[in-house]
């Protein structure tokens, strides 16, 4: 899989205010921020870093499975999330 994102693995680091999480790059660099305003949002940011991780494993696990009849539509569901992630 050929991608045009900054490079795994991402991390969450607090920001210099409260309400705000960093999403950086493995040297550090920030590539993005999630600001909230209640407790729910900092789930954001998780699921923000993890989602290099998460585009590489359900790219392998789409090679990996061949699609059947009887899972047709998690395969569509999958190569729709991967288009999504790509911009494609």
């Amino acid at each position: 899989m050929q991608t045009e994102h900054t490079p795994a693995p991402w991390t969450i680091q607090h920001g210099h205010a409260s309400r705000v999480y960093l999403i950086n790059t493995r040297e550090g660099n920030a590539i993005g921020e999630v600001v909230y305003a209640d407790t729910r949002n900092p789930s954001d940011a998780q699921l923000i870093a993890a989602a290099p991780d998460l585009l590489r494993a359900l790219s392998d696990l789409l090679n990996a499975t061949p699609r059947t009849y009887d899972n047709r539509h998690e395969h569509q569901a999958a190569e729709d999330a991967i288009y999504k992630a790509l911009g494609a």
